[in-house]
């Protein structure tokens, strides 16, 4: 990592420490880890920024980091990221679609509660038409199954 790099992660740290100290919470450090990429390739590095008397580790090779709980490593885990957002999906959909709501409640309930696992990362996950089908297809199904 050069020494331009080092300066701008101690910067953010100190920025990242001001700020927690401001409102007064902690960010748990502990979870914290740093990937170093050279031409789309991981490069081990041995600096770790020691800010707030903790060392940020090193993210281990076929390990992931979550950002706004989207697992991330050199890229985004795109195949593994969808199901777990279709099984999310799909559970939260039947535990509304199996409520005693009134349909208009449902509907509201489903755009609220379950489309919204899906909405938040659709600009993140990269979605193709046919798996975007196959969500509706089954939303469709358990809307038929629940009687809807």
């Amino acid at each position: 990592m050069d020494r331009q790099t080092q300066e701008e992660l101690q910067r953010q740290m100190r920025e990242v420490r001001h700020f927690s100290a401001d409102i007064r919470t902690d960010f748990g450090l502990e979870k914290f880890a740093k990937t170093v990429l050279k031409k789309g390739k991981l490069v081990h590095s041995q600096y770790l920024i020691s800010d707030f008397n903790r060392a940020i580790q090193q993210l281990e090779q076929g390990k992931t980091n979550k950002y706004l709980r989207t697992e991330e490593s050199k890229e985004i885990q795109h195949q593994q990221m969808k199901e777990r957002l279709k099984k999310k999906y799909t559970r939260r959909l039947r535990m509304i679609l199996k409520s005693e709501l009134h349909a208009k409640n449902i509907i509201t309930a489903s755009g609220t509660f379950a489309v919204s696992v899906l909405r938040y990362r659709f600009g993140i996950i990269n979605w193709g038409l046919e798996e975007i089908t196959e969500i509706d297809r089954k939303t469709k199904k358990l809307l038929v199954m629940y009687k809807m």
